[in-house]
């Protein structure tokens, strides 16, 4: 079977400076982007569809095409402000996306089949992409009755020494299901390799270092979409603001609480890295060389 992964790649790095997507971070100047590629296409996918904004459209194609294109397949699809129903009012003075849930929404038409979601500022490891990869053959052999996956870090894993961070706090049931994925902004770095978050309340809450959370690495069937379309249709109804985003994690929460669809919590210990501020830059360098260095990349990606 064909293995889609849909990698979302609109956003704006605004904590960053720039679109992380597009920094050179590997020793050969490769992107975050060219790694989720190539070790996408080592764990067997043969088609990639790429989420942009328009003005990242040529950097974007330029970047995976001319590297990637001769393992996968490339398709880009366009995220943009004006991508909304005629009846929906874009707030004067937006310019950040509508947030990760229009982003896999504007890929719709060019999915066939279970598929798989990865952002494309995030660097999830070779062993995330086989279980991904896993994950989707299992789901085609199920059809409709097939379970979503997540695939989860430890949270010690991707916190940054330079700043607060969001992530997708997972709960699990005790076989292995995925109970609640709740987005949690301004997680900051504890000692012991865990987060300390303040509630409505403005009591703070630690979370231990093992807890896992999503970093939006995802097994999917095409029974999103429906998901997708109704959240982000009445999120567009409740007149959003300049900085209000319509959330993947949020979709899927909700879908799981009212019993419409069901997700295997799987973990992976990556290795992860990423960059959230621009202070994180210099530590993501060193583990991608460090990676390079020990085998697990070749001196080129796509030579």
């Amino acid at each position: 079977m064909s293995l889609t992964l849909v990698l979302l790649a609109a956003g704006l790095g605004s904590r960053y400076g720039g679109p992380k997507q597009l920094d050179p971070l590997g020793p050969g100047g490769e992107t975050l982007m060219d790694y989720a590629a190539f070790d996408a296409a080592r764990a067997g996918f043969s088609r990639l569809v790429a989420v942009t904004r328009r003005t990242l459209v040529p950097a974007v194609r330029e970047s995976l095409v001319a590297r990637a294109g001769a393992r996968l397949e490339v398709v880009i699809a366009e995220q943009e402000l004006d991508h909304v129903p005629s009846w929906a009012q874009v707030p004067k003075g937006r310019e950040a996306p509508w947030g990760t849930a229009q982003a896999v929404l504007v890929a719709r038409d060019a999915v066939r089949g279970p598929f798989a979601v990865v952002n494309a500022d995030d660097f999830y490891g070779a062993a995330s992409y086989r279980v991904l990869a896993g994950a989707l053959r299992e789901a085609a052999s199920l059809g409709r009755a097939a379970p979503w996956a997540n695939v989860a870090f430890p949270l010690r894993a991707t916190m940054s020494e330079h700043g607060a961070v969001n992530r997708a706090v997972c709960a699990a049931t005790p076989d292995g299901w995925l109970a609640r994925v709740v987005e949690q902004r301004g997680i900051a770095r504890a000692a012991d390799g865990g987060g300390d978050v303040r509630d409505q309340s403005g009591e703070v809450r630690r979370l231990p270092p093992d807890q896992l959370v999503s970093m939006n690495c995802w097994a999917f069937t095409p029974l999103l979409f429906a998901e997708l379309d109704a959240a982000f249709t009445a999120f567009l109804r409740g007149t959003p603001g300049l900085k209000d985003e319509c959330l993947l994690p949020t979709v899927v929460n909700d879908a799981l609480a009212a019993g419409r669809a069901r997700a295997r919590l799987l973990s992976s210990e990556g290795p992860w890295c990423g960059v959230t501020h621009r202070e994180d830059r210099p530590g993501a360098v060193a583990a991608l060389a460090a990676l390079h260095a020990a085998g697990a990349y070749p001196a080129r990606l796509f030579a």
